[in-house]
């Protein structure tokens, strides 16, 4: 695949993410009450595009939020958040990359 359309398939997962959790209303908070809930993270060996696509999706949830985000670099305490592009998480998940 090439980078180009895997920064693509990236970016629209992300906006769909974001358009389901206002439409769905889980019950799987993203921010609450001043506090990011689930930080943003990205693979220590993330490409260019992966890293692109978290910061902009920690931009769109600063605007949703009114909060400041930052994309960390995923490591072994990483328990929760949401994961961009080809992390350990992801993987033991078995999501498709």
């Amino acid at each position: 695949m090439t980078d180009r359309l895997y920064l693509a398939r990236l970016l629209r997962c992300s906006v769909l993410f974001i358009a389901l959790a206002g439409a769905v209303r889980a019950k799987t908070a993203v921010f609450r009450d001043g506090q990011v809930l689930l930080p943003v993270f990205v693979a220590a060996e993330s490409v260019p595009e992966e890293r692109a696509a978290a910061e902009e999706l920690v931009r769109v949830l600063g605007l949703m939020s009114g909060l400041e985000w930052s994309v960390r670099t995923e490591n072994d305490e990483a328990a929760g958040g949401i994961f961009i592009g080809r992390t350990r998480a992801a993987a033991a998940r078995g999501a498709p990359l």
